[in-house]
């Protein structure tokens, strides 16, 4: 069988081909494709974008065929990337195409490439995010009172509207759509209520398997909070802030280590939004960003913070909320999107509303003070998660699936 990926990145395993630093995202992407490698002698293509056209190249690392593609970031590209897309289905001759991702223009050419070359229903599109409910929620909780920061901040959200318009018109074309959670389907559900919807689990890392069930309440750093990728307002973090302000009154030695690059450093708007209610509320000493962090550097993390925090003003399915419960961490996320699919309040963690910074507050207070608490919260959380990521039951699902579109 002969399986095309269509991916919204450069796969960490073909950076070297196309001379780029590898990249931490989208590690379940590479997590399952390294066990179809694995458990099968399926033949895999995979579409990588590329933004600048001389760095495009097409070739072949350990018998897996590698495409590029440029991608579209505004109309105003004068490029047939639909056209590049037949190019392509004609040299694989692939049985089905798996498109990973709604939230980039190559979905909907992609689609419409398949569309023309008559193997639509052999096309099966996994959503990852939904750009078309984020920018929704964008400025969900900025306050008003810094006009410019707060101008650029809703520029920021109008430029993705592009981006959401075609989004919407790709999962109307869908024939085959996977998901996560129960937020995901019941978006699909509203926007091409006729698409077929498979629910397919991912694979995580495999350092956080090696970590499973590791965290302990005696080894942690008492009062310390995690937090992973705020680099924009639906991250939440100016919503965690105003919590956490409520939790320095009773642990003022709590501290919060933040994974990604300094966002108030940079000239990014909501960066400067940060920096202001940081130093509004006296934290600059309690508020840490960590950079950029390998997998290993993530494990570490999680083992060592006393809690983890999902503040998200919208999202599907959290993988820092997944690689935290995984490893034992106790999870605090709000009850927004899929997280509700990923926590069960009060049993392998707490779920709150995003935008009662009280509540999370409550959360975090009863985590801190109570070691047998977090203990069992941690014991059920890794025993719920490692059902959801089971790397067997979620590998074996995706390449059923594939079977059953490629004979359909």
């Amino acid at each position: 069988m002969r399986i095309l990926w269509l991916c919204g990145i450069v796969l960490p395993h073909l950076c070297d081909e196309f001379g780029f630093k590898k990249t931490v995202i989208n590690g379940w992407t590479s997590s399952m494709l390294e066990y179809i490698h694995k458990n099968s002698d399926i033949k895999m293509g995979i579409c990588c974008p590329i933004r600048k056209p001389e760095r495009m190249k097409d070739g072949t690392l350990d018998e897996e065929q590698y495409y590029s593609f440029q991608m579209i970031e505004g109309e105003e590209i004068n490029y047939d990337q639909e056209g590049r897309f037949v190019q392509i289905i004609k040299d694989f001759a692939p049985d089905v195409i798996h498109i990973w991702g709604t939230e980039y223009m190559h979905t909907y050419n992609m689609l419409c490439a398949a569309e023309e070359m008559g193997i639509l229903d052999q096309t099966i599109v996994s959503i990852q995010g939904l750009i078309s409910s984020v920018v929704k929620h964008y400025c969900d909780g900025i306050e008003r009172d810094d006009h410019e920061i707060y101008q650029k901040i809703e520029e920021a959200s109008l430029r993705d509207k592009v981006r959401s318009d075609y989004e919407i018109e790709a999962i109307k074309k869908c024939v085959n759509i996977s998901g996560r959670t129960e937020w995901d389907k019941g978006c699909i559900a509203q926007i091409n209520p006729n698409a077929r919807y498979w629910h397919i689990g991912e694979i995580l890392r495999e350092s956080f398997y090696e970590q499973m069930g590791h965290w302990t309440v005696q080894k942690c750093n008492r009062h310390t909070i995690f937090l992973s990728h705020v680099y924009c307002p639906i991250k939440g973090l100016h919503y965690f802030l105003r919590a956490f302000r409520y939790v320095l009154h009773q642990y003022p030695d709590a501290v919060v280590r933040i994974a990604g690059n300094d966002i108030t450093g940079s000239e990014n708007a909501y960066g400067q939004y940060i920096k202001k209610e940081i130093y509004e509320l006296a934290m600059e000493d309690h508020v840490l960003f960590l950079g950029q962090l390998s997998e290993e550097q993530m494990c570490q993390e999680y083992l060592s913070a006393h809690i983890f925090v999902c503040p998200s003003t919208v999202e599907n399915s959290s993988n820092s909320v997944c690689e935290a419960m995984l490893i034992g961490t106790p999870v605090i996320g709000s009850f927004i999107g899929g997280i509700p699919s990923l926590i069960t309040h009060k049993q392998d963690g707490f779920l709150y509303q995003c935008n009662e910074p009280e509540m999370l507050a409550y959360y975090i207070g009863r985590i801190f003070e109570d070691d047998m608490l977090a203990a069992e919260i941690s014991k059920n959380a890794v025993l719920s998660m490692s059902e959801k990521v089971d790397r067997q039951t979620n590998g074996k699902a995706l390449m059923e699936l594939y079977n059953r579109i490629a004979s359909e």
